[in-house]
């Protein structure tokens, strides 16, 4: 059965003041909310076109575009998987109802208030605002897609601010075992005398730390799980050993091995989000001079004389006392 012969009135209602309007059921058929069309055509259910009529409320018609595009603006982002079962009929009702609202609003002069008029006025200047900074966003991100970053340029930019691409590192050695009492005796074999890779490389319920005695290497700070960065800036010399503390579901104890230093990053570390950078940077220097090479084309054109009488008159200044 094709969409179009499922264009069967489902429900008409009629509302104070002669308003009415009939519920196709296109809705059911076309955006997949029950029946086999659903499982034929995937998440969008029919291959109804986005112009068939849904609904209509006096002369008005709500079509199976006009409900998608409500559907995606609820969600705040364009849609990409089915809808939640309900959710047409809900936004089907929702515009409905505003189409109802604005004829009863018109009916009583409403479009003709001064305060409507001000408000619809800010709403659309605030709306066209938006999609301003969307088209802008969405276009720079198209233009610096399309921009290609050299090595030369990513390395000139590393080395340009050298301090910018290092990071503190610190070399700690680490034990982590099931519970307190455990950390509280590896810690007083440490404090006997007892080396703290020999201890780890016995009592570490983590395999990789036995094997590696406890060492993990020069570590940024940046990137350790915080509280165990925040342990390791508290210990003030090479060789001293934290209190038992728990992070990460175990008990640990951590011992400095040597200082926090500064390390350049490399090159591989940091291409991804420097790359990026570059690309972003010469998107928005790319456009500007594409505006303002359109500014000064046969298209746009400024009355100054008319904008010199909108402006509004210089305020007096009050004489001072």
């Amino acid at each position: 059965m094709t969409p179009k012969a499922l264009l069967l009135p489902l429900a008409t209602r009629t509302i104070g003041g002669g308003i009415s309007f009939v519920i196709a059921a296109t809705l059911w058929c076309s955006l997949g909310a029950v029946g086999p069309a659903s499982a034929q055509h995937g998440s969008r259910g029919g291959s109804s076109d986005s112009s068939e009529v849904v609904a209509r409320v006096g002369e008005r018609t709500i079509s199976v575009g006009d409900l998608e595009a409500a559907l995606a603006g609820r969600a705040g982002r364009a849609r990409e998987s089915a809808p939640l079962p309900g959710e047409q009929r809900g936004a089907l009702e929702r515009r409905i109802d505003q189409l109802l609202v604005e004829e009863v609003a018109t009916q009583r002069g409403i479009p003709r208030d001064p305060r409507y008029l001000a408000e619809r006025a800010a709403i659309y200047a605030e709306a066209e605002e938006k999609m301003g900074r969307l088209q802008r966003r969405l276009l720079l991100e198209q233009l610096a897609a399309e921009i290609e970053v050299s090595e030369a340029e990513l390395k000139e930019r590393m080395q340009g601010n050298p301090r910018r691409f290092q990071t503190r590192r610190i070399h700690l050695r680490r034990l982590v075992v099931a519970d307190e009492a455990a950390a509280r005796a590896a810690a007083e074999r440490i404090a006997e005398g007892e080396s703290f890779a020999e201890v780890a490389a016995d009592v570490s319920t983590d395999a990789a730390l036995r094997k590696a005695r406890g060492d993990l290497g020069a570590q940024a700070l940046s990137e350790l799980p915080p509280r165990l960065a925040s342990r390791a800036r508290g210990l003030a010399t090479d060789g001293a050993v934290s209190e038992p503390f728990r992070a990460e579901g175990q008990w640990n104890l951590i011992q400095r091995v040597a200082g926090a230093s500064d390390v350049s990053r490399t090159l591989e570390e940091v291409r991804g989000p420097l790359e990026q950078e570059l690309r972003a940077r010469k998107a928005e220097k790319q456009l500007a001079e594409l505006i303002a090479k359109r500014r000064t084309g046969p298209d746009v054109s400024i009355d100054e004389n008319l904008l010199e009488a909108l402006a509004p008159p210089p305020r007096e200044r009050k004489p001072q006392r």
